[in-house]
């Protein structure tokens, strides 16, 4: 059978191009912008330091959360290279959608090896969930590569 590279934790730059990971930025730039708005309608009170220590925060939370992911995707591309990365093959079967709004795992077994992933969980693995996109649905057939409970790499069936 013949598939198709869905995800591939090598190549992928979706973990950095999600909406929770520019959260602090945007909460940091956020924090200038109010502080601005305050200063410029001459708002009582000092300004006193905490927006800064507010932008400080959220960037250097934004540094360590890209920093853990940058690494777990680096250990689990080693892993793949290394040999210690298991590849199952066959049809999706107990596939359990996450609702659209998430507050859920989206679920599906190959053979005896079950997985669980979500959209609104940062992981240098596969987590697009079939509600926003995602590939996986009941029957499909996959052949997936995971180390430990992540998955680095995931094909589908080629149609």
């Amino acid at each position: 059978m013949s598939y198709d590279v869905v995800f591939d934790a090598a190549s992928s730059r979706a973990v950095w191009l999600s909406p929770m990971m520019w959260a602090g930025p945007a909460l940091a730039v956020l924090a200038l912008g109010l502080h601005g708005l305050r200063l410029k309608l001459g708002m009582p009170g000092r300004p006193g330091a905490m927006p800064y220590r507010l932008v400080a925060f959220f960037l250097l939370f934004t540094l360590a959360v890209a920093a853990m992911l940058f690494f777990k995707q680096r250990g689990l591309i080693e892993a793949e290279r290394q040999g210690r990365a298991t590849t199952v093959e066959g049809l999706v079967t107990n596939f359990k959608p996450m609702p659209y709004a998430g507050h859920g795992m989206e679920r599906f077994c190959v053979a005896a090896n079950c997985f669980q992933y979500s959209d609104f969980v940062l992981t240098a693995g596969f987590n697009n969930t079939s509600s926003h996109g995602g590939p996986i649905h009941e029957g499909l057939p996959v052949r997936v590569t995971f180390v430990g409970d992540t998955i680095v790499r995931l094909e589908v069936a080629a149609q």
